[in-house]
């Protein structure tokens, strides 16, 4: 059995933590069978606050989402627990074809609206990539072929509220490790009336792997009350997620963020097409790439 290491200031641990219902949700697995391998098999060894609250580290989930794809590929709980280093390298390696498959597998296991599959698929994506590559490589691609196949009918309602409520679980709780100390803040939302969110997520990991301290407030805010929260945050950039603007409301309310924040403060409107002229001081990005790149520019500057 393992023990639980205990810190004193509950504010330290919560804030460089996550509770047992995170893990859950990251991982997939019951919290039964999370406390039975901590107790068992020594798989992790949470903190504790001094209420006796169990904390997870983010490298506690990663080995978490590890261990369960390594199970779930028919290995035993009793085995992986102690697998080596180097017997995880050739695991990954050696796994890669068969459990590390495309997008399209993911998107066949949305079509059978398979949950517990395509969780696990985009799991052990997580775990193997991190979370930088993953948003990237996989979650962004993913949303794009979801997207396509909606719009040409392909895909049902719920195949894309399942894949989209599993990407926003994962990289939600991927966004919760800490970023680097003094690093720049940048917020990330959408505007008012502008619910898809999964795409500032995915800027909002790249930007953090570029060097910046992202505030992610999640979707449909209105102009004003993202200007409090630069205000109050002490961003010195707003990145903004459009999937369904371009219209003259939607215009109106990015021109009334513009001049509720300082000018100094860059305002990025970021989505698959670029529709047009913006307001002054702010700027389209298409590519994830451009983006990195002006982040990248930002933490150079700071």
């Amino acid at each position: 059995m393992t023990g639980s290491k205990r810190l004193a200031d509950p504010e330290d641990v919560r804030a460089e933590t996550l509770a047992v219902g995170d893990v859950v949700r990251a991982t997939g697995l019951s919290p039964e069978l999370l406390r039975a391998w901590e107790r068992r098999y020594g798989a992790v060894e949470p903190t504790r606050t001094p209420g006796g609250s169990r904390r997870y580290r983010p490298g506690d989930v990663e080995r978490l989402t590890q261990l369960k794809a390594a199970v779930d590929a028919g290995h035993r709980i009793s085995e992986v627990a102690r697998w080596s280093a180097a017997r995880w390298v050739q695991f990954l390696d050696d796994g890669r074809p068969a459990t590390l498959p495309a997008v399209d597998a993911v998107l066949e296991a949305l079509a059978d609206l398979d949950g517990r599959r395509a969780e696990e698929l985009l799991s052990f994506q997580l775990a193997s990539l991190g979370p930088v590559t993953f948003a990237r490589e996989i979650a962004l691609p993913l949303l794009e072929a979801i997207g396509f196949l909606w719009t040409q009918r392909h895909a049902c309602v719920a195949s894309e509220h399942l894949g989209s409520a599993l990407l926003r679980t994962m990289l939600g709780a991927a966004l919760r490790q800490p970023s680097p100390a003094g690093a720049p803040r940048v917020v990330f939302t959408t505007l008012a009336d502008e619910r898809h969110e999964l795409g500032a997520l995915v800027a909002a990991l790249v930007a953090r792997g570029a060097g910046v301290d992202p505030l992610y407030l999640g979707p449909d805010l209105p102009a004003e009350e993202i200007a409090v929260a630069v205000e109050r945050s002490g961003a010195v950039a707003v990145a903004l997620g459009a999937l369904a603007g371009d219209d003259d409301e939607w215009r109106a309310e990015l021109t009334r963020l513009r001049t509720l924040i300082d000018a100094r403060i860059q305002v990025w409107v970021g989505g698959p097409i670029s529709h047009g002229s913006l307001p002054e001081g702010t700027a389209w990005i298409t590519e994830l790439d451009d983006f990195e790149r002006r982040v990248s520019a930002l933490v150079g500057a700071s």
